[in-house]
């Protein structure tokens, strides 16, 4: 009867309490600090990037492009799935400023979109080059006096004569954005004709004798890797032109190589390269992700703070 009494004196002064209502249920709703909202917005987007950067950087995307193309159009139908969900959430419960949702949904498109840049990148520097160059022949003990350019057309690897080596008094250069550099590989008594050229990009000044490409100062250097980049192709050409107008020398079928020891170590040294830089950007990856998810909880305790 006193405890009656009590609540009617409370009522009399304040009014009726209504009973509080119970909060959305829906993790990607809430506006307050969500630790399973948290981690499915930390592991979601990671996978998202992973599976993107790893498909379009890896050999995969060369030797199977439909499985490239399966996982990436499976991680778009994934987030448009999130991006139609969030859209119905908003305008049919009426929800306005930042929510769990709406950070997750912002997060996969960042993913997508940095797994494929980084894919990209790696694939046009590392994977390409590689896989094309396995696909090409390799050739031994190559005269660069008897042989010519189109003997070596799909050439990927070409060891020269032991008495082959670069002709640094016919060094030249092209300068575009970058310094395009090439000079001819030949024997002691090689006639006008230069076909087999080594190259490298701003390792010259353009001058004659100045070349400081790849193994050139190592004696024990009688191979070339095949220059594959059709862009650096074109630069290389204008110089080996302008050596021709320099020099007075001929090269009618010109072949590009980088000048080094071991060119298939270093197709080895592609793959580890490409395999490292996956997981360092997808280290990168964790570290921004987990600091944006940071920033979100505080942000949503925040807003939930009376």
């Amino acid at each position: 009867m006193k405890a009656q009494c009590n609540s009617d004196l409370i009522e009399a002064a304040y009014g009726t309490v209504a009973a509080p209502t119970k909060p959305h249920s829906d993790f990607i709703v809430q506006r307050r600090m969500n630790f399973q909202a948290a981690i499915v917005s930390m592991l979601l987007p990671t996978l998202i990037f992973a599976a993107i950067s790893a498909v379009v950087s890896f050999p995969v995307h060369f030797y199977s492009p439909g499985w490239t193309f399966i996982v990436v159009a499976l991680c778009t139908l994934i987030i448009v799935v999130f991006g139609f969900l969030w859209y119905r959430r908003s305008k049919l419960g009426g929800l306005k400023g930042p929510t769990w949702h709406g950070f997750l949904l912002m997060t996969m498109i960042l993913a997508y979109a940095l797994g494929m840049i980084f894919g990209y990148t790696a694939y046009w520097n590392l994977v390409l080059p590689k896989a094309e160059l396995d696909s090409l022949v390799s050739y031994r003990d190559v005269d660069p006096e008897m042989w010519r350019g189109e003997q070596l057309m799909d050439a990927g690897i070409a060891t020269f004569t032991r008495d082959a080596h670069l002709d640094m008094l016919h060094a030249a250069g092209f300068k575009s954005t970058n310094q395009y550099c090439v000079v001819p590989i030949i024997r002691a008594n090689q006639s006008l004709r230069h076909d087999f050229w080594a190259v490298g990009v701003n390792c010259c000044s353009g001058n004659r004798g100045d070349f400081h490409c790849g193994d050139w100062s190592d004696p024990t250097a009688h191979a070339g890797l095949r220059l594959m980049r059709e862009d650096h192709r074109a630069f290389m050409r204008l110089a080996v032109q302008q050596a021709e107008a320099l020099y007075g020398i001929r090269a009618e079928h010109p072949i590009f190589f980088y000048w080094m020891t071991d060119p298939a170590g270093e197709l080895r040294q592609f793959q580890r390269r490409s395999v490292r830089s996956f997981f360092l950007a997808l280290a990168a990856y964790v570290f921004m992700q987990a600091v944006l998810v940071a920033g979100a909880m505080m942000m949503f305790s925040f807003l939930a703070a009376p």
